[in-house]
């Protein structure tokens, strides 16, 4: 681009030229001075502060175009940056709906807290209250995050702006050509109409923000209400906050407007109904879609299982859930409906409470004795009332007579239980269970009893507490112990199915993992029984407070300090790492080993080193989460190695010995070994000594030193193969080929002995009284080598009979001498022996 000077003047060029510079700071006729003699810092001369601007800078003419190619991109990515996004939309629209319902449900809670609710119920309002304030707040968060996103890309907008308008003055100033001053004034232009929608944009955000967040302080202020009425409910709960049932002040006037409060309580439920049938956001699909899934599953279990018991597969009892899928499937699904983490208004999960009994009686009813299984419908029946109870939660009589009528009932089961107990449980009198039984039915008589006297003389709140809470635990014992039984049901039947079945840990020990996963399911119920309870009671935070108190509680003396809860943790973390190493081990040993076909040695070998890898594993993470400063306990050991080494050096050979075993492998687990006059076969090889199991049925402990520095003989370390040395003594008219061949004819015809390599006979020699024959022969049963020698001997026992030949034995023959005048001989005589 050319320029014309002239008519600019001096001041005009001297402008030009300053804008044209691309380097602000020294103009092109101010030349760095010359460098110095001195060596200064380079650091020292880069870091001298530039001098801060007045206000923005223009650009200069040689980089509008550049510049505002920039603009245009940036404009471009600031628009879809902050662009309305789907959930923003989809708050926009939902606000006015959320804002009635919280209104709506803020009436409701107001009106049962006024009630005296119990405990659960108040659960249930703050459950719900918690939940609609965490949603909403993260609706506000989100509104929060894109409102400083418009703000920031306004802000930014901004700076261009000033930019651009004070690089169209200095063009203007400098009579810049009229294409440049196009092009400036249209970039102006456009950062002004990026500006406008990114306004209203914000201001609709702003708008937004302040009505969210009045809807968050309103959720936040009735969930510190009912944190402050739980509060009180469990600090008052001896306090008398009713009149006597038999106070004619309570009946006064009590009935009046009955019916209008039972239309308006029914008019409740039904618009609940109708909210959860309608609104998706109540679950009522999800329900659904549960309950189809899980009748699917279970029906397909009921075909499975008649098919595989017509094919003489055999299950346990628990598989009889299957005989009612339907029943079943109600039984979880309700629960899962039921349950405190899913949002479903408490009147119809009370509801649902009560008809996942039907179900649970089903699934519970086979096992249950005869004579006891009215109980369990009047444990519903007593239910249902409570439910009706707390549709009355406002009307203090109606409230507490139908205390008075739960506690009674509840009085009069636990009578008749205790008349009929013994003989349906058929245990003997003063039997362990019996009494146990007896014990807790007296319990809860005195309980339900207690709550009868406490109801009827205005203590509602601590009547609650011990009636409806008592109810409360049977029914969620019941609950847990039908879902119980239905989880068992599911184990049984996939361990029967593919690919479960496959597994040869599950064939072998079907019985035992069954057991195991029943143990395990039966203490995670008796741990959620005991959460769930406590929590019904108001109890929970004080039991979780106190024990995270105690679990705190530290011991420090000078640098050392340790807490309970740390040693609760080093405990659990190595117990861990045990019950790691066991599944892992079993795992190996059930379905790894055999498939790949590993010898018992290595495999024991490989699981054992395995073992005491994961156990050292296991006591170093506890040591670290014990808190203990593993630098500190480096040096404790290298100290407490010196004295190991002195003081415990036959412990220390013995695991070194043991660590070799492993490794080396000279004997394994199966092998069977000699040392010294001991003979077995090895059972275990231990970190400190092995197990030696003899012919004779004892378990010699063997240090493991003993095995590695002293001789020892293993007769099966390469094979299995035994030699049979079976010694023959024959009579001197025998013929010692014969006798030869007999003796391998023999040894050749018995099943057990190997051709290769083939069986020998050999003269040995000429004794006293025989001609003596060893019979050698080798055989691959190595365990049975004992009765394989027994039954060559009868065979060639019978042989060499059959053959002519017989076998000596000595024989001693006494001659009386006479002496040279012909009387006896005083003497003993001379002992000859013939053959």
């Amino acid at each position: 681009m050319f320029f014309r000077l002239r008519p600019l003047g001096a001041t005009g060029v001297a402008l030009l030229l300053l804008l044209l510079c691309p380097v602000p700071g020294k103009t092109a006729e101010q030349k760095a001075p010359e460098p110095q003699k001195t060596t200064a810092p380079a650091a020292a001369q880069t870091a001298a502060p530039a001098p801060i601007p007045s206000g923005p800078a223009a650009i200069s003419m040689a980089d509008v175009a550049t510049r505002a190619t920039e603009v245009a991109n940036q404009l471009q990515t600031i628009v879809q940056k902050v662009a309305p996004s789907p959930q923003i939309e989809m708050i926009r629209q939902t606000l006015p709906d959320i804002s009635r319902q919280i209104d709506q449900d803020l009436t409701d809670t107001m009106e049962i807290l006024q009630g005296q609710p119990a405990l659960p119920t108040l659960e249930a309002q703050q459950d719900q209250w918690q939940e609609m304030q965490t949603k909403t707040a993260g609706w506000l968060t989100e509104l929060t995050k894109q409102s400083n996103a418009l703000q920031a890309s306004l802000d930014h907008l901004s700076g261009l702006q000033k930019t651009w308008e004070t690089t169209l003055k200095a063009s203007q100033d400098s009579k810049a050509p009229g294409q440049t001053l196009q092009q400036i004034t249209g970039t102006l232009a456009s950062i002004q109409a990026a500006q406008i929608p990114l306004k209203t944009q914000l201001s609709t955000l702003l708008d937004l923000q302040s009505s969210l967040s009045a809807e968050v302080a309103k959720c936040g202020e009735i969930v510190a209400k009912i944190a402050q009425i739980q509060r009180t409910s469990m600090t008052e709960i001896l306090v008398q906050d009713s009149l006597p049932i038999v106070s004619p002040e309570l009946w006064a006037g009590a009935l009046t407007g009955l019916r209008s409060r039972i239309g308006s309580i029914g008019t409740a439920y039904l618009g609940n109904v109708n909210k959860y049938l309608r609104d998706s956001s109540e679950g009522m699909p999800v329900h659904a879609g549960v309950l189809a899934a899980l009748a699917l599953l279970f029906l397909a279990a009921r075909y499975q299982v008649r098919r595989l018991t017509a094919a003489g597969e055999t299950f346990s009892p628990a598989i009889m859930v299957f005989d009612h899928p339907i029943g079943a499937a109600l039984t979880l699904a309700l629960l899962f409906a039921t349950s405190p983490f899913w949002p479903v208004p408490i009147v119809l999960r009370r509801t649902f409470q009560v008809l996942a009994f039907a179900p649970m009686i089903l699934l519970i009813r086979p096992i249950v004795p005869v004579r006891l299984a009215p109980g369990l419908y009047l444990l519903w029946l007593l239910i249902g009332i409570d439910v009706v109870r707390e549709a009355f939660s406002g009307e203090l009589l109606i409230g507490q007579i139908i205390l008075i009528i739960e506690s009674l009932g509840g009085a009069a089961a636990m009578i008749w239980f205790l008349r009929n107990l013994r003989l349906p449980i058929q245990e003997p009198a003063g039997s362990t269970r019996l009494r146990m039984l007896q014990s807790g039915s007296v319990f809860v008589l005195l309980v339900l009893a207690s709550g009868f006297a406490a109801a009827a003389m205005g203590y509602a709140r601590f009547a609650r507490l011990l009636t409806v809470g008592m109810l409360a635990g049977g029914m969620l014992a019941l609950t847990l112990y039908a879902t119980l039984r239905v989880l068992i049901g599911i184990a049984d039947i996939a361990f029967h199915v593919w690919p479960l079945r496959t597994l040869r840990m599950i064939q072998h020990n079907r019985g035992l993992l069954e057991s195991r996963i029943y143990r395990f399911l039966v203490w995670a119920a008796i741990t959620a029984w005991t959460i769930r309870y406590l929590s019904y009671l108001g109890l929970l935070e004080p039991v979780l407070s106190f024990a995270k108190t105690a679990l705190h509680a530290k011991y420090e003396r000078g640098d050392f300090s340790i807490s309970v809860g740390g040693v609760l943790e080093f405990f659990l973390t190595v117990w861990a790492g045990y019950l790691l190493s066991a599944f892992i081990r079993f795992v190996l040993r059930e379905d790894v080993y055999p498939r790949i076909r590993v010898a018992p040695g290595k495999s024991y070998a490989v699981s054992s080193l395995l073992h005491y890898v994961i156990i050292a594993l296991g006591f170093v993470a506890g040591i670290a989460v014990l808190g203990i400063n593993l630098t500190k306990l480096t040096v404790l050991t290298g100290a407490l190695g010196v004295g190991i080494g002195f003081g415990l050096q036959s412990v220390v050979n013995n695991f070194v010995s043991g660590l070799i075993l492993l490794f080396e492998q000279p004997i394994q687990i199966g092998d069977t070994v000699e040392v010294g006059d001991l003979m077995g076969k090895v059972r275990r090889i231990g970190i400190r000594a092995s197990t030696v199991h003899t012919i004779q049925g004892a378990d010699i402990i063997v240090p493991n030193s003993q095995l590695i520095t002293e001789n020892v003989t293993n007769w099966t370390l390469s094979d299995m193969l035994r030699r049979i040395d079976l010694p023959v003594g024959v009579s001197y008219s025998s013929v010692p080929k014969e006798v030869i061949k007999v003796l391998e004819r023999v040894a050749i015809d018995h099943p057990q002995i190997l051709d290769d390599p083939p069986p020998q006979a050999l003269f040995m020699g000429f004794g006293d009284s025989s001609i003596n024959f060893e019979l050698r022969a080798w055989t691959d049963r190595f365990d049975e080598w004992h009765l394989i020698r027994s039954e060559l001997a009868s065979a060639i026992y019978d042989a060499v009979r059959a053959a002519g030949m017989s076998f000596p034995f000595p024989q001693r023959e006494v001659r009386i001498l006479k002496d040279s005048s012909g009387g006896v001989a005083t003497g003993a005589g001379q002992e000859a022996e013939k053959s």
